[in-house]
């Protein structure tokens, strides 16, 4: 928390950067690579192909959904009179 502390006020913290590896393992070498491997990382993490499709698993996905949808209620109509 302390740190935490000393980052919103400003001070300078004396912490070691975390080392950012390319795909291959290797170390990145500069702020420009990092940032070429934080790109190639959430591109495969939003744009990844789509999973092969499962009739089980559609038909297992369709009755989860099915059950949690709410059950509609009946209503009841209340006659009010205004005066």
């Amino acid at each position: 928390m302390a740190e935490w502390l000393k980052q919103i006020s400003g001070k300078q913290t004396h912490s070691n950067p975390v080392s950012i590896n390319k795909a291959d393992g290797s170390p990145c070498e500069n702020e420009d690579e990092v940032l070429l491997r934080w790109r190639e990382h959430f591109e495969q993490a939003l744009y990844h192909s789509p999973g092969t499709s499962s009739a089980s698993l559609d038909t297992e996905s369709a009755s989860a959904t099915a059950e949690l949808m709410p059950q509609p209620q009946p209503t009841s109509r209340v006659a009010t009179r205004s005066y």
